[in-house]
């Protein structure tokens, strides 16, 4: 039968390996395995980009045993409360058929999910991602009329994050930002962005650059390069004919 442990979030894979040590040191032998539910995302740092693996049942590990019983028994439980990160053991069992299916579905929809690119950027005020000296920046370095208007307006509205205007785009239907997902952190900005995003934006970026200065797609793994190329695009939303 299977038994539900609940750990601290993200320490799933940790608790999971010291329950296979302390089964090793003390040759305990009632589990037969321990389920934590793996999955793949990619994380975006400064040396570039790797998968990582993180749980598709934040929260919880599945302690599998050898004997068929419906509540956990003792000598399990007590087992299970000593190892670091357990929150709470539950003590009724769940049909190992009935898991396996939920595990299936479970998996078979993060399959389907798009791969997502994860980011921290670090602003440079609290809270405040749009800063004036990057709005200054794109004021001077306008060359359409309309571009440098929109800027002079983004100086009278410095306190507008990022976020805020992710979710003015998503909310008036823009195709482009609806998957992406921002908020922030104190002064850190966590981004998920789609990959198929990132390959769109860097193709985008790189069409309007000559062929001798053509980005390396490692860029696409910077989060203060794609944060200063997502305030490009928000700057954009109302200009015509501009699109990825």
């Amino acid at each position: 039968m299977i038994f539900a442990v609940q750990v601290h979030t993200r320490r799933e894979f940790f608790v999971k390996k010291k329950v296979l040590e302390l089964m090793e040191i003390f040759q305990f032998d009632k589990i037969k395995k321990v389920h934590a539910t793996e999955s793949f995302v990619m994380e975006a740092n400064k040396k570039g980009g790797n998968k990582v693996v993180k749980s598709i049942l934040p929260g919880y590990i599945f302690i599998e045993l050898y004997e068929a019983c419906v509540e956990m028994p003792g000598e399990v439980y007590q087992f299970l409360k000593k190892v670091p990160s357990v929150v709470q053991v539950l003590q009724n069992s769940i049909k190992e058929h009935e898991f396996f299916q939920f595990l299936t579905i479970v998996s078979e929809q993060e399959e389907a999910k798009e791969e997502m690119v994860e980011m921290t950027y670090h602003t440079k005020q609290e809270g405040v991602v749009m800063v004036e000296k990057e709005v200054l920046h794109k004021i001077n370095t306008s060359k359409r009329v309309e571009q440098k208007q929109y800027w002079l307006t983004k100086l009278k509205e410095i306190g507008k994050t990022i976020v805020d205007e992710i979710e003015e785009l998503k909310q008036k239907g823009n195709k482009w930002f609806k998957n992406v997902r921002a908020y922030l952190n104190g002064s850190r900005l966590k981004l998920m962005i789609p990959m198929s995003f990132l390959s769109k934006m860097y193709k985008y970026i790189n069409n309007q650059r000559p062929e001798n200065n053509k980005l390396p797609a490692s860029s696409l793994m910077d989060a203060s390069f794609v944060v200063s190329q997502l305030l490009d695009l928000v700057g954009r939303r109302n200009l015509q004919g501009e699109t990825l």
